[in-house]
C-alpha cells in the first residue's frame, strides 16, 4: 500500500528528510517537482540511462533476432540505405527495410543480408527517427504500426535522431517501443485479411503480440543476448539490468492513468454532458489521488499526461492491463513447463 507523503505536520519523507515549506515550516503538502524528484530517487530512474550505455544503434540486428526466434521469423535486409536505390523506390535513406520469412534465423547472430529459406511472409519498413522539413514541419508520422496492406508493414517509430558526428544510444523505452511495434508488424504480417479487417480486431486481440515482445526484451537474460556497451562491447551488470525492470511503481502510474479515464467514463461518477471544465478537472484529481502519494497541486491536472491520451482511447485502453496479466500468465506457464520438464529429465 502506497502511504500518503506527509499526512501530518511530522511526515517524514522517504531517505529521512522533514517536509518543510517555503519559509521553513513543516508543511503536509509536497510540491508535484518535489514527488517527481522522490519518484525518481526511489525507483532509480538514473539506472535507465546508464543502462542506455548498452543499447546501440548496432545492437538493433541482435534486438530483431530476439523478437523473431521469440515468434518464429526471421528478419532480413534486402536492401542497404544507399543514395540511388532509394531515389528509385522512394524511401528515405533513414529507413530500414526488412524482408520478413517464417522460421527462426539459422545463424542466430543477427540480421541476415539476403534473403533465402522459409516462406516470405512479407516487408517491414522500419523508420526509426523523426525529420521535419525545411520549414520546420515533421515528415514522419507518430509513432505507431501502419499495415500499408497485405505483407507491407510500415513502422514509424519517431525518435529523436543523434546530433552531428555522434552515435544514437536508445534508452531502454525506446527499446520497448522498437519491440513492441516489431510485434505488431509480425502480427500484421501473419494477418490474412485486409487492414480495416485488422483496424477491427479487439484491442486486446491487436496489442497482446506487441505486449509480450516488449515483455521479452526487457527480461534480464534476454537483454544479455542483445545488450553491448557501446565503448567496450562488455554486458551490462546484472545488477544494473535488475535495477530497470518494471515494478510495482510503474504499474502503480498506470493504475492511476486507468483510474481516471475509466472514472470520468463512469456516469455514476461524473455527469459528462452537464459537467463544467472545472468540474471536469476536480473529478479527475480525485481520482488520480486515489494511486496519488502526495495531495495534488493547486495547479496540477492529470489530463496533460498519459491519463489524457487515455481518455481519447475510452474505456478500451485497459485491454493493455488485461494483456500484460495474460503475457504474466504465458510466460510463468512456459517457465513452469520448462521446469517440470527438467524434473522429470
Amino acid at each position: 500500500r502506497m502511504e500518503t507523503l506527509g499526512e501530518s505536520s511530522g511526515a517524514v519523507a522517504r531517505g529521512g528528510s522533514r517536509l518543510t515549506g517555503s519559509d521553513g515550516g513543516i508543511t503536509s503538502k509536497l510540491a508535484h517537482t518535489d514527488e517527481a524528484f522522490f519518484r525518481a530517487m526511489i525507483t532509480r530512474e538514473v539506472d535507465t540511462w546508464r543502462l542506455a550505455e548498452f543499447f546501440p544503434a548496432g545492437c538493433l540486428p541482435r534486438l530483431l533476432d530476439v523478437v523473431g526466434r521469440a515468434y518464429g521469423v526471421h528478419f532480413q535486409e534486402v536492401q542497404l540505405p544507399e543514395t540511388i536505390p532509394r531515389l528509385l523506390s522512394g524511401w528515405h535513406k533513414s529507413v530500414r527495410i526488412y524482408e520478413v520469412r517464417d522460421g527462426a534465423s539459422a545463424g542466430g547472430a543477427g540480421v541476415a543480408r539476403t534473403a533465402s529459406g522459409g516462406q516470405k511472409l512479407g516487408y517491414v519498413y522500419l523508420d526509426l527517427f523523426a525529420r521535419t522539413s525545411f520549414l520546420g514541419r515533421p515528415r514522419v508520422a507518430l509513432a505507431g504500426a501502419l499495415m500499408l496492406c497485405r505483407g507491407h508493414t510500415y513502422l514509424s517509430m519517431h525518435l529523436p535522431e543523434p546530433g552531428m558526428g555522434q552515435n544514437k544510444l536508445f534508452n531502454p523505452e525506446e527499446v520497448v517501443a522498437v519491440a513492441h511495434e516489431l510485434g505488431h508488424a509480425v502480427h500484421m504480417l501473419c494477418h490474412n485479411g485486409s487492414p480495416q479487417e485488422f483496424d477491427d480486431l479487439p484491442l486486446d486481440v491487436k496489442e497482446l503480440p506487441s505486449t509480450l515482445a516488449e515483455t521479452i526484451v526487457m527480461q534480464p537474460g534476454t537483454m544479455a543476448q542483445y545488450a553491448r556497451h557501446y565503448a567496450t562491447g562488455g554486458t551490462p551488470p546484472d545488477s544494473l539490468v535488475r535495477s530497470c525492470q518494471r515494478d510495482v511503481y510503474f504499474f502503480i502510474r498506470y493504475l492511476q492513468c486507468a483510474s481516471v479515464s475509466l472514472g470520468l467514463h463512469d456516469e455514476a461518477f461524473f455527469d459528462a454532458q452537464g459537467a463544467t471544465p472545472a468540474e471536469l478537472r476536480r473529478s479527475a484529481v480525485a481520482l488520480w489521488q486515489r494511486y496519488s502519494p502526495v495531495a495534488a497541486h493547486p495547479a496540477f491536472t492529470p489530463l496533460g499526461e498519459d491519463a489524457g491520451l487515455y481518455i481519447g482511447q475510452g474505456a478500451n485502453h485497459v485491454a493493455y492491463m488485461l494483456c500484460y496479466l495474460r503475457v504474466d500468465a504465458i510466460l510463468h506457464a512456459r517457465s513452469a513447463g520448462a521446469s517440470g520438464a527438467g524434473a522429470g529429465a
